[in-house]
């Protein structure tokens, strides 16, 4: 007995990592080609828990995301590539940074991130927005560098298109764990308020 329980704990310590490892792969793997796609309801079913119990998305607000957000936004960009990938398996993260191009021709990066949680691999729903806004900004300012991009983006991002989103019924972004609150939409804006003050103040010194 004792020596099938040892057997037994050893199996799982060995294959744990490895299945966690390929689950975080094939997690990261999908999340990108969903965006790319636009399957919002298949990108919604790869969140952790903590993100679908605040959001409580239904189908017809899936589709509304995905028709009047998602997919306009997508218009003119184009997956390139797979540049990077990588998985920590002390952190329980896995990465991939692609290349993109955009309408205008140039390349620039995005990165998709898998994270390992209590119920398994799973990728941020509220990143799309990021992601979204990022290309936007890089779309209209191709020589920015990606914190301008992620700084900027947000910004406007928010100003622009928080109305469609509370329309649909996203009132904030959710919780970044099950230990942390949301978010409301005037938080968030104050936050890349500032966050674009910061960069306007680095670039003047």
């Amino acid at each position: 007995m004792l020596l099938a329980g040892t057997l037994s704990c050893l199996t799982i310590y060995l294959v744990w990592p490895l299945l966690a490892k390929r689950s975080l792969d094939r997690v990261v793997r999908s999340s990108r080609e969903n965006f790319f796609a636009a399957d919002v309801s298949a990108m919604y079913a790869d969140a952790p828990r903590w993100e679908r119990e605040y959001l409580r998305l239904d189908s017809s607000q899936l589709a509304r995301l995905e028709k009047e957000f998602l997919r306009p936004k997508l218009s003119g960009i184009s997956f390139v590539r797979v540049a990077t990938t990588g998985v920590d398996k002390l952190a329980g993260t896995a990465e991939e940074l692609v290349k993109v191009q955009l309408p205008d021709g140039t390349v620039a990066d995005l990165l998709f991130v898998s994270t390992l949680t209590d119920d398994g691999p799973k990728t941020s729903f509220t990143h799309m927005l990021a992601r979204v806004w990022t290309l936007e900004y890089l779309a209209d300012h191709p020589k920015a560098t990606i914190n301008e991009a992620l700084a900027y983006g947000w910004s406007t991002g928010l100003e622009r298109d928080v109305p469609l989103l509370e329309d649909i019924g996203i009132m904030g972004l959710p919780p970044k764990d099950p230990a942390s609150k949301p978010t409301p939409w005037p938080e968030v804006k104050e936050h890349a308020t500032k966050l674009v003050q910061v960069m306007r103040s680095r670039a003047r010194s």
